[in-house]
């Protein structure tokens, strides 16, 4: 992500969230990729939902976590950045 991107989430998350909250992060991953990302997204700290597509090739990642503050949102979008291929909604 880039500075100026992250300048302009941070202000948004800071806009439309108090901290501490609930954040809901999405992804979509290809079904091999599955493990990789559960790793990084892993329970206690993530209640974490999947769901297949309908030819099974995806899954989508639906992860909840309590934020203590915007750059935390951040770190977790960087952490997962690096599973190939893997898109943030």
């Amino acid at each position: 992500m880039e500075n100026e991107e992250k300048k302009k989430l941070k202000a948004l998350l800071e806009q439309n969230y108090v901290w501490p909250a609930p954040y809901q992060f999405k992804f979509i991953v290809k079904k091999e990729m599955l493990e990789e990302i559960q790793e990084l997204l892993c329970p206690p700290e993530f209640e974490v939902v999947t769901k297949e597509s309908r030819k099974g090739n995806y899954i989508s990642v639906t992860a909840v976590k309590l934020i203590l503050k915007s750059e935390d949102v951040l770190e977790v979008y960087r952490r997962v950045k690096v599973v190939k291929g893997v898109i943030s909604i």
